[in-house]
């Protein structure tokens, strides 16, 4: 029995070894899963407490006991280790599942991750696409399970209504394959058709915390404000309708944003514009938005593009702070948002342009009046709806530098970028790796340590046992006088 539990045994440690501590569970060709690793443990843990079991009675240290003249202690140890055996196993009792991802040979170069604002870009992209994006995305970026995950900052240790952190990895999407031309994206050419899920390897997000300030800030509304008007097209009995943003430049290199709209009562008598009464009021939904690089690897789902798996690779104690921190800018934000909220000079009240603009502003004068009205006990939603509002330019900031890398004639890059494009930082160059996804068992490291050295303990001891026996002298046994028993 010893022999048979010392090499069963081996065989379990070193399968906890592998599998569960070093969370590793393929061995050579075989996929020891989540599901099956549960299953092999409920198993193998029963089986190892029936063989140590056998040791314990079988053992020679029940001799050595014996010939010791201790046999109180002898009973002592046997019932108290066979108590304690299936305690070990109890050790797995914190045993999650964990998700794994199972790389194949796929592999590609790939331009993978963020920029920050590059307000140079605002002149080559069109401001329809500007509006395609905020429309689609003010309502759903930061909740979007394809380009936004919540973290824990240091900045923000608690997601509560005061303060929230949101990573965003990149996205699939925005992922480009590494050429001079960005116009490849990963699909192109059709080398992770065959794979389920695509890794991307160490590519460099942005961690953003909001915090929310409250209404005691206040901006100053001449120089940190915009007030876009929704003006009635013609032939619309649509009511003129404001909308106030504002954003500070904070000395961190973060920046504090509020937007607030025309309220409903001043708004139902068509007086926006002229009763201003509102616009010079601190304005209840204020956030500080507070950016960083952050290193990440992230599996995403080949099909839908959804975020499968992160992983935050944390950067090296020496690297400055200043290198991590992402500078923002108020006076970019507030650029960004006459291009896509103030039509410029002379458009007339039929044109597309005040049409789209219009839409927009709808949308964000409708959302504050129905939640401060109809909808009181969410009042917080227009935070969430700012921070999405504030997070679309970073998010796809990147989108803006690919697309006037193919897009913007070759004689406007010589005249103003000295010939060199727009082209993406060398830090967003990894590797995609395509694979599958699946679980593995996943126990705290210390529980299997203690399991392994539990058994490995038990199995010196019956050995020391074993051998101190063994090396006794043999002696005879004397004869007792009854015959019946001196066979």
């Amino acid at each position: 029995s010893f022999i048979a539990c010392f090499i069963f045994t081996l065989l379990y440690c070193l399968f906890i070894y592998h599998v569960l501590i070093r969370g590793k569970p393929q061995v050579g060709v075989i996929m020891f899963d989540g599901t099956t690793s549960n299953l092999l443990i409920s198993i193998f843990s029963q089986f190892f407490v029936l063989l140590c079991d056998a040791v314990v009675a079988a053992t020679g240290w029940l001799s050595t006991f014996r010939l010791a003249s201790v046999t109180g202690f002898r009973d002592l140890w046997c019932n108290f280790s066979r108590l304690l055996i299936p305690v070990l196993g109890l050790l797995f009792g914190s045993a999650t599942f964990d998700y794994h991802f199972v790389p194949s040979d796929i592999t590609k170069d790939v331009y993978a991750g963020l920029v920050p604002i590059d307000i140079r870009l605002l002149s080559n992209v069109r401001t329809a696409d500007l509006w395609v994006y905020f429309q689609a995305f003010t309502s759903i970026l930061l909740g979007h399970p394809r380009y936004s995950v919540p973290i824990s900052m240091a900045s923000c240790q608690t997601q509560t209504n005061n303060c929230k952190s949101f990573l965003l990895p990149g996205g699939l999407e925005m992922a480009r394959q590494y050429a001079p031309s960005l116009n490849q994206t990963l699909f192109n050419g059709g080398i992770f058709n065959t794979t389920e899920a695509i890794r991307i390897d160490a590519s460099r997000g942005l961690a953003l915390s909001f915090e929310h300030i409250g209404p005691s800030y206040e901006f100053n509304w001449s120089t940190e404000c915009i007030f876009p008007d929704l003006v009635a097209t013609d032939g619309s009995n649509e009511r003129p309708d404001r909308v106030q943003l504002c954003v500070h430049q904070a000395s961190d290199s973060s920046v504090i944003a509020g937007w607030t709209s025309c309220p409903e009562q001043i708004w139902q008598n068509d007086a926006c514009h002229a009763n201003t009464s509102w616009m010079r009021r601190p304005m209840p939904w204020t956030v500080k938005l507070t950016a960083s690089y952050q290193s990440v690897t992230v599996t995403y789902d080949r099909v839908n593009g959804s975020i499968i798996d992160h992983r935050a690779i944390p950067a090296p104690a020496s690297t400055p702070k200043e290198l991590l921190d992402v500078p923002l800018s108020a006076v970019d934000y507030l650029a960004l948002w006459r291009k896509i909220l103030i039509p410029p000079a002379n458009t007339s009240t039929s044109d597309l342009v005040t049409t789209k603009i219009n839409s927009i502003l709808y949308d964000i004068t409708w959302l504050h009046r129905t939640y401060e009205v109809t909808f009181p006990d969410q009042k917080d939603a227009p935070l969430t709806y700012l921070s999405n509002f504030l997070a679309v330019p970073l998010q796809f900031g990147v989108v803006a530098v690919e697309f006037a890398n193919y897009t913007v004639p070759k004689g406007i890059v010589d005249a103003f970028l000295g010939g060199k494009g727009f082209l993406l930082p060398e830090e967003l160059r990894t590797v995609a790796v395509g694979g599958h996804s699946t679980t593995r068992l996943a126990i705290k490291e210390w529980t299997g340590w203690v399991f392994i050295g539990g058994a490995v303990g038990m199995l010196v001891l019956a050995a020391v046992g074993i051998g101190w026996v063994l090396s006794r002298p043999i002696k005879g046994i004397g004869r007792s006088g009854i015959p019946e028993l001196d066979i």
